[in-house]
């Protein structure tokens, strides 16, 4: 998660994080809010928050939860997010330097972990966007919280295929589009995809110019907006 006090002053850097797979890993934090988009309940929400959704992303007829983790390699334990000023920086080093982990595991041990594989601060946003694209599974958007100062960012659509986790299709975004890390504003917030039909899907993304636009997607014909 970005700095929100100094939401005017980023950049508009166009990056991405792509995901990557690894072994599951033990969920390590709390219980979750009942809603398709939730924060893990914490103590201090802001710098502490986890993203956790349920759904059934494999086709079993069974669901599973996904849980974000943002931690410390060594100590195996969950870092802090939304840092300020210098503590920016100095997490922000931590995080190049390949101190720290950021992934999303699940509670079911036949789907593996999904790991972002730039730089990130954990999850900026998470969602269970239900079946995309017909297959029998629910699909997976996320945003990465990349550790940077730009605005800019890449949402991902992510689906079970093959026994790993794919790319069905991301578009860039800007971070300025997603709520506030709060209950109220999670629960509010309908994410920038919509189903439209049969392996059509709308999307809200930022465009060349910086402007908010839609666009029509075919999952069976993808084409890359850039």
């Amino acid at each position: 998660m970005k700095l929100y006090i100094s939401l005017a002053c980023m950049a508009t850097l166009f990056s991405s994080c792509g995901p990557a797979n690894m072994r599951t890993q033990k969920d390590s934090t709390g219980t979750a809010i009942d809603s398709p988009t939730a924060l893990v309940a914490t103590d201090d929400l802001v710098a502490t928050h986890r993203f956790s959704v349920k759904g059934d992303f494999d086709g079993d007829g069974r669901e599973e939860t996904l849980t974000e983790h943002f931690l410390y390699k060594d100590s195996q334990q969950e870092a802090r997010k939304n840092w300020v000023d210098d503590s920016f920086d100095s997490i922000s080093k931590e995080i190049w330097s390949g101190k720290t982990a950021s992934f999303i595991s699940s509670d079911n041990p036949a789907i593996d972990t999904l790991r972002m594989a730039a730089p990130c601060m954990g999850i900026e946003f998470m969602k269970n966007e239900g079946d995309l694209n017909g297959d029998g599974k629910d699909e997976l958007s996320y945003v990465p919280a990349l550790a940077d100062y730009s605005a800019i960012n890449r949402w991902y659509i992510m689906t079970w295929q093959q026994h790993q986790w794919r790319e069905l299709y991301s578009f860039p975004i800007s971070e300025l589009q997603l709520p506030y890390p709060h209950e109220d504003s999670l629960r509010h917030f309908k994410g920038l995809v919509r189903k439209l039909g049969k392996k059509h899907i709308e999307l809200i993304y930022i465009n060349k110019d910086a402007d908010w636009d839609t666009i029509i997607v075919h999952l069976d014909r993808p084409k890359k907006i850039f």
